[in-house]
């Protein structure tokens, strides 16, 4: 089969790099970056214990809640109306984006075991098998166990495919991830995972085995497709420059497919129509490549990922018709700087870039921290047989950080849609008021 020897012709050196990471580690191995008690965001980058924060030698407990509000608006063409319908008389300009709550800790043997447990009012899956919001969604159900050889997690858990998806969304430049890692990767997965830091923190990898379980879909077990994930990057910069960070990574995602998809994508903008949607696709499997680049000097941090998404022996779910091996694909680059001189800290444990901390919060009497944010995205999924749309979006942000734990971020984005043989332009008003307790 023509997936069968693509995963030879590919796959093949990214295990065998996997595999050298694996050899060499008994030469090289160091203990997972845990914490000893605690998970809480203030502890851990500021030093300060929250006022939420309780428990004894046994375990630590922390109240999880995240609140975010948007109010968004549209400016359509005439060709853009044709395409999506007119997106201001479909939906309200204020919603709430996210309601979630939980909670987070340590169980304290001697080396803490960390766990997750968290849900969602009007949850949001991405991928190429998701469909739409959900009124409620368990997010995560999440146990990590490190040991001497590294960390395992197991449960409902981030797939570790993407430096943007691993990272939490509240703390990004952008109001949403980039258009290509929410149509063509999912955000979580059940299943376990194994991960760890190597070669004095320089070198992080992962490897991942789930089920596309969906309780709200009824997708169980036997239904489900098996999805297999490697990730690792490199920054040769961490221990001895602070000035800079150079991260590079590579992830590979194969699933069997099973019960086919529906890669439906908005605009980047949760409050919009699905502006790119393929139709109903049925295959024998996909393989997904993620590419990941970061440099960061000083207050200035420029990322980008391209992500490649090829379908194997696929055909429409309707009307039987075969597709030609489609190869879907995408990318953005952002650049974010932080205008008043805050610098984004490097993250070895999970190989993204910490949150922007301000030198002095509101709550300090200062002004909090102020970020501009710049970012090109495509996603083009007209290929193959497909005719799903090619969209692209130029976008900038600007974003003030009060606290930690709370930003407001306001831009204006510009979509342009290949669709329907048509191009049609919208223009997209976005502010976002999102608070964190965690």
């Amino acid at each position: 089969m023509k997936y069968v020897r693509a995963f030879n012709r590919y796959g093949r050196l990214f295990l065998i790099s996997i595999l050298i990471i694996l050899v060499t580690n008994g030469y090289c191995q160091e203990e997972p970056d845990f914490k000893e008690r605690q998970d809480s965001i203030l502890e851990e980058l500021r030093g300060v214990k929250p006022w939420y924060e309780f428990g004894n030698e046994k375990i630590t407990i922390i109240p999880l809640a995240i609140l975010a509000l948007d109010a968004t608006y549209f400016h359509q063409d005439d060709n853009s109306t044709t395409q999506v319908g007119d997106q201001d008389a479909r939906y309200e300009p204020g919603q709430i984006r996210a309601l979630r709550f939980g909670v987070l800790g340590t169980i304290n043997f001697e080396r803490p075991w960390r766990y997750l447990v968290a849900g969602a009012y009007r949850a949001f899956d991405q991928g190429f098998n998701a469909d739409s919001a959900t009124d409620f969604m368990l997010y995560d159900l999440r146990l990590d166990i490190p040991t001497k050889i590294g960390a395992f997690a197991f449960g409902k858990m981030k797939e570790p495919s993407s430096m943007q998806r691993v990272a939490s969304l509240i703390y990004l430049g952008g109001i949403e991830r980039g258009m290509n890692l929410d149509g063509m990767l999912p955000a979580r997965n059940t299943g376990a995972m194994y991960y760890n830091t190597v070669v004095d923190k320089r070198v992080h990898y992962a490897l991942a085995l789930y089920k596309s379980v969906s309780f709200p879909q009824k997708v169980y077990w036997k239904d489900a497709s098996t999805v297999g994930i490697g990730r690792i990057t490199v920054n040769p910069f961490v221990g001895w420059q602070e000035d800079h960070d150079l991260h590079l990574g590579i992830s590979g995602r194969y699933s069997n497919f099973k019960g086919g998809g529906n890669l439906r994508q908005h605009p980047e903008s949760y409050f919009a129509s699905k502006f790119v949607e393929t139709g109903g696709v049925e295959g024998e499997g996909i393989f997904t490549w993620n590419y990941e680049f970061a440099y960061r000097f000083k207050s200035l941090l420029i990322t980008s990922e391209v992500t490649r998404l090829q379908l194997y022996n696929a055909r429409l779910t309707d009307g039987n018709e075969s597709l030609q091996d489609p190869r879907l694909k995408g990318s953005f680059v952002q650049a974010d700087w932080l205008i008043t001189g805050e610098r984004r800290k490097y993250t070895s444990r999970n190989a993204v870039f910490a949150p922007a901390i301000p030198r002095r919060d509101v709550q300090q009497g200062g002004a909090g921290a102020l970020e501009f944010t710049l970012r090109y995205s495509t996603l083009l999924t007209n290929t193959g047989g497909l005719s799903g749309g090619d969209m692209s979006k130029v976008s900038a942000f600007l974003t003030w950080y009060p606290t930690l734990l709370s930003k407001m971020q306001i831009g204006y984005g510009l979509v342009t849609l290949d669709r329907f043989g048509i191009t049609g332009k919208t223009g997209i008003f976005q502010f976002r008021f999102a608070i964190l307790i965690g």
